[in-house]
């Protein structure tokens, strides 16, 4: 009589034990592998890829929860937030949301925004950069059409408000530790952080309140007259023009429509 033979691993199995085997979880592995010692070496490889890049992504939350904590932040993420992506970059699209509900936050309220200020710069990075607006089109609008313009910003573009300090955290980012300005639950301070790109390089600006609502409101398709008069009690008619003509310079906009 022949032995029986032993059954195959379904894909979903085998993929759960692979996922487990990689994440090194403490799930048991029954799903039929014989080598599990020649895929740990991909295993550890592939983790300490992942955490390389999300390092290279979150240099400034990295800094303030420290290496140790770092290291366990990464594995909490990598098992709740799997890497569904190709492009490894994308893998830390999702830790900005991971931080929002991790313990870490109370300890660091603001770990949550700054990884929402760190990964629009890796964002901006990476987008494409499309034709600016030609001033000319605005010049055609007749004062009637004005309050009906609608507009297209660049991909790169991005707004970042924070009742933490957390730009101070960005421009002290090359000082040394002991100069280095972590904040304590107490230090609270509104910022508001333009990001967008300039060529090959990505770019940030703090703006004020009323203009990053009024940009804000614009990126969500708000037409012009909607959006001033919603930031109206924050911006008066010259402060709009004023920042409206620094987003033409610095090539922010690229299209308009007129509803």
């Amino acid at each position: 009589m022949a032995p029986a033979k032993s059954r195959s691993p379904t894909l979903e199995e085998a993929q759960k034990a692979l996922k487990s085997l990689i994440l090194h979880d403490g799930e048991s592995n029954d799903a039929g592998f014989d080598h599990a010692e020649r895929l740990s070496v991909y295993a550890e490889g592939f983790f300490a890829r992942l955490h390389e890049a999300l390092q290279e992504s979150y240099e400034l939350v990295y800094r303030v929860v420290g290496e140790e904590e770092s290291y366990a932040l990464i594995h909490d993420y990598l098992h709740d937030f799997t890497p569904r992506s190709y492009n490894i970059t994308e893998a830390g699209a999702s830790f900005p949301e991971f931080l929002e509900r991790h313990s870490v936050r109370e300890t660091f309220p603001y770990l949550p925004d700054l990884a929402r200020f760190e990964w629009a710069i890796v964002r901006a990075f990476h987008s494409k950069t499309e034709t600016p607006l030609n001033r000319a089109a605005l010049q055609e609008l007749s004062p009637e059409q004005w309050d009906r313009v609608r507009f297209s910003f660049q991909p790169a573009v991005s707004v970042i408000s924070s009742p933490w300090p957390i730009y101070d955290l960005w421009k002290a980012r090359k000082k040394p530790d002991a100069e280095f300005p972590v904040p304590g639950k107490s230090d609270r301070r509104a910022c508001h952080i333009v990001v967008y790109r300039s060529q090959f390089d990505v770019m940030t600006l703090e703006i004020e309140t009323g203009e990053a609502e009024l940009l804000r409101l614009l990126m969500n398709g708000s037409a012009l007259g909607y959006a001033c008069a919603q930031s109206s009690g924050r911006r008066s008619p010259a402060d709009v023009t004023k920042g409206f003509a620094r987003w033409v310079q610095l090539g922010l906009i690229v299209q308009i429509q007129v509803s």
